[in-house]
């Protein structure tokens, strides 16, 4: 039998981290290489994001931990032909006796896993916080607890206790593979995809899927009907010999938009591993699927695998060029994406914001105007202010001669009035000319304010112009940004074409 090597590695999703809510995800690994007892087991599982799922991530390492024991257990009666199931491996390349071996082994985890929720149930009792997080379950719980506490369990079981199942508190997906003896079994409850990768090269997910598993929803191990839904699959690896077996929950998948990039991320994975070894791998996955979730799905991310190290090396620089291919592919898709966004940005927006630039543009051109005309008024009437000014000064010069001319006659009459005592008299000019400081003054005053508003009007002119020539900006840097991105996917559009002509020729 060939050596295999075994992984895993889970980490904690963006999203936990953001609201602060502890892993969900839980996987393991496990590889026995003594003489005549080889085989390779890999598992991962998913605890539901459900609030009144309160100990999923329990539930979810249960899972893993009871798989992997029953999958040791499975395979060592496998490979001892001197026990009473030393026909299994026939068995189980024959249709009926598969389904009875793969229901016998699919039932011994769902029970034991059960088993594990309910001890798990007595020996930690849910607390405060996760009794609010349950809802309406908590009186199945209190009732349950009160049977437990009366040590009413029929048989010792405490399951024939609850007046409804509690394993929904710890509810999880399952999936893992066993490698032993020529043969891959493959069993699985939810979601997560299982990708197989074969020695041409070639990749499916043999699992059969549930599509019930859609979206948010999924099956779960806690589901009533978990025994006769839990899928399972057996690979003849004489006739179809494996590169590398990956499971992968869920935040794999949803970090991509198609089933491709899945497969591409795993072939990523194997040139990976094929570079660094498995310790440093290991690392590298530390180190790199944080940043994965945060960038894709931002959940939990659990990764698990079985390879032949030997026979994957043969095949990097073939999934480094699919890689590559589908890495121009996305940029194309992404460009595409955006200039998708921008024409409907176009379509429904942009007109209506073009149009309110526009408008806006018109209405600040109609200001620029109007206060253009203003000011030009106001120049108008100071010059003709100026001009009346210079004329007043001139008369007022004209005024104090003739007074000056005519003081001697005023004096002669101002003092034979006081002599004879009769009323005052004040000629005409002589009033005139007393008024006329006092209208110099106001066309002094009105001048001043002239020139002030004049001032005033040439800010909202500055002002006007430079919101004009700010709006004709913007318009032209979103005109040039739609033609960027265009140019921008012209141009790989051009070079995925010419990469299409070079295979074609190769």
């Amino acid at each position: 039998m060939k050596k295999y090597d075994v992984f895993h590695k889970t980490v904690r999703g963006a999203s936990h981290i953001g609201r602060g809510t502890p892993c969900e995800d839980a996987s393991t690994s496990f590889a026995s290489v003594q003489e005549n007892e080889k085989y390779y087991i890999a598992a991962v599982a998913d605890g539901h994001g459900d609030p009144a799922c309160v100990r999923s991530g329990a539930g979810a390492q249960k899972a893993v931990d009871i798989a992997l024991d029953c999958l040791r257990i499975f395979a060592e009666a496998v490979l001892h032909p001197d026990t009473e199931l030393d026909s299994i491996k026939e068995d189980l390349f024959l249709a009926r006796k598969r389904e009875q071996h793969m229901k016998q082994l699919t039932d011994t985890i769902l029970s034991r896993w059960s088993q594990a929720i309910y001890a798990d149930l007595i020996n930690n009792p849910l607390t405060d916080a996760e009794l609010q997080a349950v809802g309406n379950s908590a009186a199945d719980y209190y009732y349950w607890l009160k049977a437990a506490d009366s040590n009413l369990f029929e048989e010792g079981n405490p399951q024939t206790c609850a007046s409804k199942k509690l394993e929904h508190f710890y509810g999880t997906t399952l999936m893992a593979a066993l490698l032993v003896d020529d043969m891959l079994i493959l069993l699985h409850q939810g979601d997560g995809r299982c990708d197989v990768f074969y020695q041409d090269g070639s990749v499916d997910q043999p699992i059969p899927w549930d599509d019930r598993c859609q979206g948010n929803v999924t099956t779960s191990l806690c589901d009533a009907d978990a025994a006769v839904s839990v899928r399972t699959c057996v690979i003849d690896l004489s006739e179809k010999p494996i590169l590398a077996c990956y499971l992968g929950s869920d935040g794999v998948e949803d970090s991509f938009r198609n089933m491709e990039g899945t497969h591409v991320f795993y072939r990523k994975l194997s040139c990976k591993l094929i570079a660094h070894g498995l310790p440093n791998f290991l690392n590298y996955l530390e180190q790199t699927l944080p940043e994965f979730s945060t960038e894709g799905s931002r959940d939990d991310i659990s990764v698990a695998g079985i390879v032949d190290l030997d026979a994957l090396s043969s095949h990097t620089a073939e999934f480094q060029e699919i890689a590559e291919a589908y890495d121009r592919k996305e940029k194309i898709y992404v460009l595409q994406y955006k200039q998708e966004e921008y024409r409907k940005r176009l379509n429904e927006d942009m007109p209506r914001k073009l149009d309110i630039l526009r408008r806006q543009l018109d209405a600040l051109f109609n200001e620029l105007t109007d206060l253009q005309t203003k000011k030009e008024q106001c120049e108008n009437t100071l010059h003709r202010l100026r001009q009346e000014y210079t004329a007043f000064e001139s008369d007022t010069e004209k005024l104090k001669q003739e007074q000056d001319d005519a003081f001697p006659k005023f004096a002669i009459e101002e003092a034979c009035r006081n002599i004879i005592n009769i009323p005052q008299y004040h000629p005409a000019d002589a009033v005139q000319f007393e008024k006329k400081p006092q209208e110099t003054q106001e066309y002094i005053a009105k001048q001043e304010f002239l020139l002030q508003q004049i001032a005033t009007l040439q800010k909202n002119v500055d002002k006007a112009q430079q919101e004009y020539q700010a709006y004709k900006s913007k318009y032209k840097q979103a005109q040039e940004a739609l033609r960027a991105i265009e140019t921008a996917l012209e141009e790989l559009s051009a070079r995925e074409e010419s990469d299409r002509k070079d295979e074609d020729n190769g």
